[in-house]
């Protein structure tokens, strides 16, 4: 009988090692995944603010001669930022790429063939990535040398070539591959919570045939070792409340002690196999704590470039650039402190964002002291992260916009946001009452800040609306959970 229950704890002990070795598996691929995800968001929203800082760049050197060959080093600097954030998009496909291979590898390895037919749709959708990356690559290259001929035809080209495959190809693509991933991990985790509530159940059985061998035992030689089949019992339905951490102690030999030691191996191995469960999330807390810290390194780099600046125009480009980086390592930070680790309450999101800002322009945020009161109602909305980061930005270039231009020369005022659900659509809306704006601006933006808004104001599916009567409304309406 001891050796059919030390047999049992065996293979137990087998099944919970795969189990556990294939989490590993899931939590690498996991891991791999949401990098790729980010790593290429990032660097497309960076290669096309680059190309619209250096159309913007073109045009004030085109518009004032004197100031041409003093601009030609930014130029060429953002022409090189281009260049670099396109060639970021290629490197972590290019990772992705090698990463999923060896995972293929190691599943080839371990015979998961039930795993293949996903792994396979996968890596064609990466395959789909890296084609429309280089058409991306090719417009890029494109963009560039019109640029140096002709600036407004550049500004043209990338607003009906670059967005357009951008918006339409690129993004879908992205979308595909993530929404692929998540299925995929779906799969794996269901097909592992099987497989363990079997092992669990083959655990329980391998317990009760210890707890009956030991009874009849215990009536057939004496009434001696009633207490440690007591302490037995008790242990086992502890377990079963899941108090994994009980352990039986004994101090017999033979038969009993070695079903008492089998006992407590099938413990340790269910609550090892339980463990493992968490250490994906784990990981991912740490994917976004990472990608939060490499962030705030690009933001102080550009605070200690703006402060290397020679004029005040120059120095305020890096700061605004800068407040974009911060609002995008604010989400990261937000899902990193979450207990979600897909999606944050853009309501918190919103209210840490202003309030950032407004201590950055020496404003007040919800206090009556200070030359601007801000003033945030946001529904607590969860929002993905394909979702916060563009929704963010537009939200940071908005009221950055108003705080800067709407209270010149020490006038009193405040700046209202809102963020509601509406008929299933989430509406975003900025308004002040300051000085104002002109119809001419309205029809015709001409700022890289009301650009870049309307840019990814279509990138959400929405459209940016502009209202001046007595104040000044920006709002962005778009379809909740829908994005291009």
């Amino acid at each position: 009988m001891a050796a059919v229950v030390g047999a049992l704890g065996y293979l137990s002990n087998s099944s919970n090692r795969d189990i556990q070795a294939r989490l590993e598996r899931m939590s690498r691929s996991a891991v791999v995944d949401v990098v790729v995800v980010n790593d290429m968001t990032l660097a497309q929203t960076a290669s096309l603010i680059a190309a619209h800082e250096l159309v913007a760049e073109k045009n004030r050197s085109q518009a004032d001669p004197e100031l041409a060959e003093s601009a030609h080093p930014e130029i060429k600097k953002q022409a090189a930022a281009v260049q670099s954030a396109t060639e970021a998009i290629d490197r972590a496909i290019t990772q992705a790429r090698k990463a999923r291979r060896a995972l293929e590898r190691e599943n080839e390895q371990v015979s998961e063939a039930h795993n293949e037919n996903q792994m396979s749709k996968t890596s064609k959708t990466l395959g789909k990535l890296e084609y429309q990356s280089g058409i991306h690559r090719q417009l890029m290259h494109d963009f560039l040398a019109i640029c140096d001929l002709d600036v407004s035809r550049a500004n043209e080209f990338l607003e009906h070539e670059v967005q357009l495959h951008y918006s339409r190809s690129l993004l879908p693509t992205i979308a595909m591959f993530k929404a692929e991933a998540e299925e995929h991990f779906t799969t794996e985790m269901r097909s592992v919570q099987k497989e363990l509530a079997a092992n669990i159940s083959r655990n329980n059985a391998a317990v009760l045939l210890a707890l009956l061998a030991a009874l009849f035992l215990g009536v057939a030689v004496s009434r001696a070792i009633g207490r440690p089949l007591t302490r037995v019992t008790k242990a086992a339905l502890a377990i079963g409340q899941g108090q994994l951490d009980t352990r039986v102690v004994s101090r017999g030999l033979g038969e009993l002690g070695t079903l008492v030691v089998a006992f407590n191996q099938m413990a340790a191995s269910l609550k090892s196999s339980t463990v493992s469960l968490s250490e994906k999330e784990v990981l991912l807390r740490e994917v976004h704590h990472r990608v939060k810290n490499n962030l705030q390194i690009v933001s102080s780099l550009l605070n200690m470039q703006a402060s290397e600046a020679a004029d005040g125009k120059t120095s305020q480009f890096f700061e605004e650039s800068q407040a974009r980086v911060r609002s995008m390592a604010l989400i990261h930070e937000l899902l990193y402190r979450s207990n979600s680790l897909s999606a944050i309450d853009f309501s918190d999101y919103a209210q840490e964002l202003i309030a950032f800002l407004a201590q950055s322009h020496h404003s007040t945020f919800a206090g009556p002291d200070g030359q601007v009161q801000m003033h945030v109602e946001a529904d607590h909305i969860p929002l993905a992260l394909e979702q916060a980061i563009p929704c963010g930005l537009i939200l940071n270039e908005l009221a950055s916009n108003a705080l800067k231009h709407a209270f010149p020369a020490g006038r009193k005022g405040g700046v209202w946001v809102e963020f509601r659900t509406v008929d299933g659509k989430h509406r975003l809306t900025v308004r002040d009452n300051g000085v104002g704006i002109s119809p001419g601006s309205i029809d015709r933006p001409s700022s890289l800040g009301l650009k870049i808004v309307r840019s990814l104001a279509g990138q959400l599916g929405g459209e940016l609306q502009i209202q001046s009567d007595r104040d000044t409304q920006f709002t962005v309406e778009y379809p909740a959970g829908v994005t291009k």
